[in-house]
């Protein structure tokens, strides 16, 4: 991460760099812990997210093991999760990762396409 931000800090100013715990995630059907490091950046109405995969199992771990780098998915705010989910499941996608971010008041889910393009939904007023 610290490559990456050196590259993007120059580009979009200054990121707010922070560790997550993910508990009790469901991550390709079984359940799942991990911790990342997350830094976040802003340019106008463009997010930079930079994540590292500190512990534990996560999608994250597939796309370096794949030998990729770079852009791993495209997100987007969602008002109620389990909507959006339906309508893109009509459409062939399917969750592969997801779970809540208690206490912050945040539900994600990420998935798949048939090309295989990564969309996360993320639910920001979620309450458990």
């Amino acid at each position: 991460m610290d490559t990456a931000l050196r590259t993007y800090e120059p580009l979009f100013g200054p990121f707010g760099v922070f560790e997550l715990p993910i508990v009790g995630a469901d991550y390709r059907g079984r359940g799942c812990d991990c911790r990342i490091r997350i830094a976040l950046g802003r340019s106008g109405p463009l997010e930079i997210e930079l994540i590292e995969l500190l512990e534990g199992e996560a999608l994250y771990a597939e796309f370096l093991a794949d030998g990729r780098e770079g852009m791993h998915h495209v997100r987007t705010s969602v008002p109620d999760l389990e909507p959006a989910l339906d309508a893109c499941s009509g459409i062939g996608f399917r969750p592969v990762f997801s779970g809540d971010l208690d206490p912050i008041p945040v539900r994600f889910a990420y998935l798949e396409g048939p090309d295989g393009t990564l969309l996360e939904l993320v639910e920001y007023s979620h309450t458990s």
